[in-house]
């Protein structure tokens, strides 16, 4: 009976901590948290060993220091070229409108063809006005929450404010259009908006053509004065795509051609930074050096801030796998998506945060994902979500890229060599982080690419884990997260 009784209630038990696991309850969470607290320090005392037994060759501190200063000014380089790639040579030329800065932080999660976007200063800003990036049109303002300060506040001293977009992908979302022939001159009129029914890719939609036999062209925004809202006429003149007939198949025998905008942007995952189209007279900020934006892309206080973190052994018993303990949890701030970091590089991103510990997948995990910013030469390319496949047995790491907008091969080139960093509008993951080297195919995707990474960097060092405000429990830090002398 006693034997009987014991099983049914390691059984009980059992069933009780898979179902924890599934569906976290927070206080028998923190309890199990605060239970385990001993076997986590007794791991931190046997971390020497695991240091010992390290294969991996480590560089000196110096060579680390001096690594990290160049990986930082280089992540201050990227910061430059990004926002001067955001205003396109049509922003520039025209004299209807002026602009604000925005950044990408966010989409509505009940509805993806909404974004959030923060802007540098929101003055001006409107529901119906254009919202633009580089040389294509994205979408309308939405919504304007209040203003953050009075207009006659110097512009240092206003802090950015989030504003909602509706895409041009939304169900509604419709704006006039010219299809511009290779000639330069208007071939047809139409109206763009919304997704296309389903094919191999995202395609913005097509209505009410003025001609009927249309095989390609530039597709622009045209939205004549007396049909649009107040703004809308900013916006033309921006691009919208390339016109293309794409077959769909209806089943086996029965197939259709259908008339659609290739989009110039990756509306799903490639936002990063946009403009706001102001009209003349609403007074954006005229100095850069003011951008709440514009400053460093690893320092951005009113999302979060960097702390120092230590991560405990492995957690994963596969050897393949990557995941590890980090002694911090949500009462210091860290929170589901958090990005840890070596220096100026991604090393990974938290996967549950408990209340005083939590997990971590490092990059060479199979299934991180992370949106990613190219830089080729001195040109940025926004890459879009990049998802995990493992790390190679070089090293390496290897990722899948849609490419949903392809790089063009120059000079026949089948590739073109990149450093890789994190793009704007991931939850908990700054821009500016360098991910690697690689060569990165041309042409459409999917592709698999490869990202180098120093020596060292599977097992990273001087690790810090981006969090929001600490919670109460901040006196209890030292004894979770202590670091090395001169660490």
């Amino acid at each position: 009976m006693g034997l009987t009784r014991s099983r049914t209630l390691y059984l009980v038990l059992l069933l009780g901590l898979a179902f924890l696991s599934l569906r976290p309850i927070a206080p028998v969470e923190y309890l199990l948290d605060a239970a385990l607290l001993p076997s986590r320090a007794l791991a931190e005392l046997g971390a020497p060993i695991a240091w010992l037994q390290s294969r991996e060759v480590r560089a000196s501190s110096r060579e680390q220091v001096a690594a990290r200063e160049r990986e930082l000014a280089a992540s201050a380089e990227l910061e430059r070229s990004v926002l001067a790639s955001v205003v396109g040579e049509r922003t520039r030329a025209g004299p209807e409108a002026l602009w604000v800065h925005g950044e990408v932080v966010g989409r509505d999660r009940e509805e993806l063809d909404r974004i959030r976007v923060r802007l540098a200063d929101d003055r001006g800003a409107e529901v119906g006005m254009p919202v633009v990036s580089g040389e294509f049109f994205v979408g309308l303002v939405s919504r304007v929450p209040g203003r953050a300060a009075a207009a006659s506040e110097p512009a240092a001293q206003r802090h950015a404010r989030e504003i909602e977009v509706q895409l041009i992908t939304g169900a509604d979302a419709r704006i006039g259009a010219l299809v511009v022939g290779a000639s330069g001159e208007p071939e047809a009129e139409l109206v763009a908006g919304g997704i296309a029914p389903p094919v191999d890719a995202i395609y913005l939609d097509v209505h009410h053509p003025s001609r009927s036999r249309l095989e390609g062209g530039a597709v622009v925004v045209d939205e004549p004065a007396y049909l649009a809202g107040e703004h809308t006429p900013l916006a033309n003149g921006y691009l919208l795509g390339e016109l293309e007939r794409v077959r769909v198949a209806r089943g086996s025998r029965d197939e259709r051609t259908l008339l659609c905008i290739r989009p110039g942007l990756d509306y799903a995952a490639g936002l990063y930074q946009v403009l706001v189209l102001v009209p003349r007279g609403a007074e954006p900020p005229a100095d850069p050096g003011a951008d709440p934006l514009a400053g460093g892309p690893l320092e951005d206080p009113e999302q979060g801030a960097w702390r120092g973190a230590r991560l405990f052994l492995r957690s994963e018993l596969s050897p393949w796998r990557e995941g590890r303990k980090l002694a911090l949890g949500r009462r210091h701030g860290v929170a589901l998506g958090s990005a840890l970091a070596s220096g100026a590089r991604l090393a990974g991103r938290v996967t549950r945060a408990g209340p005083l510990s939590s997990d971590v997948r490092l990059l060479g995990d199979p299934g991180v994902e992370v949106a990613a910013l190219a830089m080729i030469g001195d040109v940025p390319h926004v890459m879009g979500r990049i998802v995990g496949l493992g790390r190679s047995a070089d090293g390496s790491l290897r990722f899948r890229w849609e490419a949903a907008v392809p790089i063009e091969a120059v000079d026949g080139a089948s590739e073109v060599p990149a450093t890789v960093w994190t793009g704007s509008g991931e939850h908990g993951v700054p821009r500016g982080l360098l991910l690697g080297e690689t060569r990165l195919p041309c042409g459409r995707g999917p592709h698999t690419i490869r990202l180098r990474q120093p020596a060292g960097a599977r097992e990273p060092r001087d690790l810090s884990v981006w969090t929001g405000p600490a919670g109460p429990l901040e006196l209890l830090a030292p004894l979770l997260a202590w670091r090395e002398p001169g660490g």
